[in-house]
């Protein structure tokens, strides 16, 4: 029976990974196969071997729709074996095509797919953030300073003329960011910003300059005047470069009171307990000039006051000591504390502007103050051994002038027989611990009203500077106060119960 000429005479096959079949009238269909019947790439460029194989020498042709897909034989006769080449696919989807081979009486059709490209996540590293130049640069190279990671390529650019840029790109991977940094002649220093770019990435790296160090002057001294003199006597130092002096000295190692600097080329300094010496300044670096002949220390005149007895407990105010004194020709003049020397602790007690509440300044050498000062304050001895006599003495200067024509040493006397440490108090057998303190004190307060205790602490300014109340239920009362945000230094710890206070000096370390 001869197969009818008729569409239904034809085989359409569509391999698809399932068995091949045809339509007939009757007849089966001549068979062509391919090898391999579906293709799957991935989504780099390349190419397959593709095989066609057909009964007896029929020929065939082959073509894709596609533009990625290339066949490197578009017709044939018999079995062939040829390449199928692939460009790559650039996006991210996954993209379908086909190779249709058509014979006289059959259609293959073989699906193709390809995965698209994977997105690339952009990475950016760029360490460290912060880089110190030197004030005399950076010269130009590989500096191996700035290290920057990417996985895509990059830019960079500086923000300041004086950083430039050696490479201004780079590739994917990890490299050093080379620069070159221009001398920085100023004396302050200066900063430059560099901006690193790979994909919507960016990142920044400061860069800081220090200024180049001013050139200290060195001081001379041409001359001083007066060359001698004892403690308050002011002496005009003269010569040149005197800025920016930080140290006068007599000597070695004996500082003056204080000094002025009045010009680059003169400086007024005022002399306390020194001794007879060289005149030297020193400025940053220790450069310094020495006096080419000695300033000559004469000690001062000696006006002791009478010892002044005191029991235990009383406060003697320098009144009565500096009665004994000639009369000063005038009241507004400083004193200054040379030194003080005590069986115990010796100190002054002015009058705060808070309730007239006594607050304790211990006496030190180097302490200025005014007469009327002196006069008005009271000192309080506190000795140190009970029932035993303890002294003490405090050394002032007064200036020439006051008392006669030259500076006067006075000292201060006192005796006294204690039978205990005295404290400004009224509230009995209290507790203080520990002090000095770091961060808290403890107050033990074991005979209290009932009511309310009133905790101050006060500068030595007069200022108070922490405050706090408590309950109190009478007899004992133990109270913790946090002290931390206090600076170091030393204040007075104030306590009001009812009618009744308590005073102490506290030390915060």
């Amino acid at each position: 029976m001869r197969p009818i000429r008729s569409f239904s005479n034809f085989c359409l096959l569509a391999l698809t990974g399932m068995a091949a079949f045809c339509l007939t009238a009757g007849a089966l269909c001549a068979q062509v196969t391919v090898s391999p019947t579906s293709i799957s790439r991935g989504s780099d460029v390349g190419s397959i071997q593709f095989t066609i194989t057909v009964d007896g020498t029929r020929t065939w042709t082959a073509k894709s729709e596609q533009s990625w897909i290339a066949l490197s034989k578009t017709s044939g006769t018999a079995t062939t074996t040829f390449p199928v080449y692939f460009l790559a696919n650039n996006e991210t989807t996954i993209r379908s095509g086909s190779i249709t081979i058509v014979t006289e009486k059959q259609t293959v059709i073989v699906p193709v797919t390809q995965e698209g490209t994977k997105a690339t996540v952009t990475t950016l590293t760029v360490t460290p953030e912060k880089v110190t130049v030197p004030a005399a640069g950076v010269s130009n190279g590989d500096n191996n300073i700035v290290s920057v990671s990417s996985s895509t390529v990059w830019t960079a650019r500086s923000n300041e003329a004086w950083l430039t840029l050696t490479s201004l790109s780079g590739a994917a991977g990890t490299r050093f960011l080379s620069f070159t940094a221009s001398t920085n002649t100023g004396t302050t220093s200066r900063s430059a910003v560099v901006t690193v770019t790979a994909g919507d990435l960016t990142r920044s790296v400061t860069f800081t300059q220090d200024g180049t160090k001013a050139t200290v002057s060195a001081p001379t001294i041409t001359g001083f005047s007066p060359s001698s003199g004892g403690p308050e006597t002011r002496i005009v130092i003269t010569g040149t470069n005197l800025d920016g002096v930080r140290v006068v000295r007599i000597g070695d190692s004996t500082l003056v009171t204080r000094f002025t600097i009045d010009s680059p080329t003169q400086i007024t300094a005022t002399v306390g307990k020194a001794r007879t010496g060289f005149i030297v300044v020193v400025k940053e670096g220790n450069v310094k000039a020495i006096s080419s002949t000695q300033f000559t220390y004469q000690e001062p005149k000696r006006q002791d006051t009478t010892a002044v007895p005191i029991g235990s407990g009383d406060r003697a105010s320098l009144q009565s000591l500096l009665k004994t004194l000639p009369t000063p020709r005038t009241t507004s003049f400083d004193f200054t504390v040379l030194s003080t020397s005590a069986n115990g602790t010796l100190v002054r007690t002015p009058k705060l502007k808070e309730k007239s509440v006594q607050a304790e300044i211990v006496l030190v050498a180097g302490d200025t103050f005014s007469y009327s000062e002196l006069v008005n304050d009271v000192v309080v001895f506190k000795p140190s051994n009970v029932n035993a006599k303890n002294t003490a003495s405090i050394e002032f200067v007064a200036p020439a002038g006051i008392y006669g024509t030259e500076s006067q040493l006075v000292t201060a006397k006192f005796t006294a027989t204690a039978t205990g440490v005295h404290e400004l108090n009224t509230i009995a057998f209290v507790t203080v611990y520990p002090n000095p303190i770091m961060d808290e004190v403890t107050v033990n307060l074991p005979t209290v009203q009932a009511g309310e205790c009133a905790f101050n602490v006060v500068a030595v300014d007069g200022s108070t500077v922490w405050s706090a109340r408590q309950k109190a239920d009478g007899g004992l009362l133990n109270y913790t106060l946090n002290l931390k945000s206090l600076p170091e230094g030393i204040y007075i710890l104030q306590i009001t119960n009812g009618l009744n206070q308590y005073a102490t000096k506290i030390i915060k370390h």
